[in-house]
């Protein structure tokens, strides 16, 4: 049905572009650059190199990703010619299998069948990717919010249970959830999305606390984190209606 092809479209432009804004590398990174030894001094090289890492190479990245993965979609399945696994319409997808055949232009004619094959193994690889980076951040966070030691030490014990236990409590709980694989995936990338403003507006203001003195953000770096957040507004009001 046509509303429902909408809908599940808006779903995954807004997951493509919720992994564009991934609220919690902008939350983790002063973490992570403070437990890799960095003091006021490496601010500026720390500082710039983010804006490489993120900025430059994981936002072509992300471009990348929003064009291929609009355009693989809308190509193999809008409803027009032979079905697919029993799938003529990209709001019909809810398997892994039926999502990898998105890859098979990419293949030779004979060649085609290693396409879900290719996809299962890029999503193997996210997954566990995701789950490290994703359970160490909320360590991080845990630990912070309730005034513990966060260092990720040899001696911080407590850190290492938190951390044992954000990998451990999802993956027993996953094969509960009752929505279909894929979907769970989508809804947990719209949902980075749907944070995005929130974490940026954490970040100016924390960047314009008085307290860090000559590092407190100046206007050029305030305008652009206030266009961010614009940017970040816009995708999710356009997304949501």
């Amino acid at each position: 049905p046509e509303q429902r092809g909408k809908a599940f479209s808006i779903q995954q432009v807004m997951a493509i572009a919720g992994q564009a804004l991934p609220p919690a590398v902008f939350l983790s990174y002063g973490y992570l650059a403070t437990n890799s030894g960095y003091t006021a001094a490496d601010i500026k090289k720390a500082f710039w190199k983010t804006v490489t890492n993120l900025g430059v190479v994981w936002g072509l990245f992300s471009v990348v990703v929003i064009v291929a993965g609009a355009t693989a979609l809308h190509q193999v399945y809008t409803g027009d010619g032979p079905a697919l696994l029993g799938v003529r319409h990209y709001s019909q997808i809810e398997s892994i299998p039926v999502a990898g055949q998105v890859l098979g232009p990419a293949f030779p004619g004979a060649l085609g069948f290693l396409a879900p094959r290719f996809f299962s193994i890029g999503l193997i690889a996210a997954a566990f990717t995701t789950l490290i980076s994703v359970s160490l951040t909320m360590t991080y966070f845990c630990l912070d919010v309730a005034r513990k030691n966060w260092k990720f030490t040899n001696d911080n014990t407590r850190f290492k249970w938190v951390f044992a236990s954000w990998i451990t409590i999802p993956a027993v709980v996953a094969p509960f959830w009752q929505l279909p694989a894929l979907l769970k995936a989508i809804l947990a990338m719209v949902g980075n999305l749907l944070m995005a403003p929130l974490a940026v507006l954490i970040i100016l203001y924390y960047v314009n606390r008085p307290a860090l003195g000559e590092f407190r953000a100046n206007a050029g770096r305030n305008v652009v984190l206030g266009l961010t957040v614009l940017f970040a507004l816009g995708l999710v009001i356009n997304g949501l209606r």
